[in-house]
């Protein structure tokens, strides 16, 4: 994990590459940290810079940002998230986070969403369980 400096450093150097317009810079600096610090870079942007950030994320990176938000932050990212990208970042997410995205989402989403998963066989079962309960703790993935 990178120092606070680091962190306060990269933060300001993408920010500038997005205000730029400077878009091979911001995917190397972004591509170049782990994906707990990317998560942590992620809520220290503007938020007026946020959509750019998300926008040079893979499908698997993506996933790997939603694995470290934090919940409130991620409920943020997944509002905006088109629902047909939904399905592709979720089958690459951690279960325990496409279980919480999921249940966040409406009922006619979660349908829609789950239905075009190719991991939905193995998310539709944890959905069953509440998350603290024996069934939720003893089925995580």
């Amino acid at each position: 994990m990178a120092t606070e400096q680091e962190t306060a450093e990269l933060t300001e150097r993408i920010e500038q590459a997005l205000r730029g317009a400077e878009v091979n810079d911001a995917v190397e600096a972004i591509g170049s940290v782990h994906p707990a610090d990317r998560a942590d870079l992620y809520e220290r942007l503007d938020p007026e810079l946020r959509e750019a950030f998300l926008s040079l994320l893979s499908t698997e990176n993506m996933a790997q940002l939603l694995d470290y938000l934090e919940e409130d932050v991620r409920e943020q990212v997944v509002d905006r998230m088109p629902r047909a990208t939904m399905a592709r970042v979720l089958d690459k997410t951690s279960h325990d986070v496409a279980v919480d995205v999921l249940r966040s989402l409406p009922p006619a989403d979660t349908a829609r969403v789950l239905s075009a998963m190719t991991t939905a066989q193995e998310i539709t079962p944890l959905l069953e369980h509440a998350d603290e309960s024996a069934g939720g703790l003893m089925t995580r993935g």
